[in-house]
């Protein structure tokens, strides 16, 4: 029974160490597409402002 536990916790652990990985890359692919929007010169808004801009059209 022991043995049981502890192969259900290593295998959790290789499972959060997978999603920790999936998490780093989705990460890096935010910061890419971030970086490459400032590039672009574009502007980012508040939610408030763009509801406001929306709201004078």
């Amino acid at each position: 029974m022991f043995k049981k536990e502890v192969g259900v916790m290593a295998y959790e652990e290789l499972r959060n160490d997978g999603q920790k990985l999936a998490d780093l890359a989705d990460a890096r692919s935010a910061d890419a597409a971030y970086q490459a929007w400032i590039e672009t010169g574009k502007k980012t808004y508040s939610h408030e402002e763009m509801w406001s801009q929306l709201s004078d059209d």
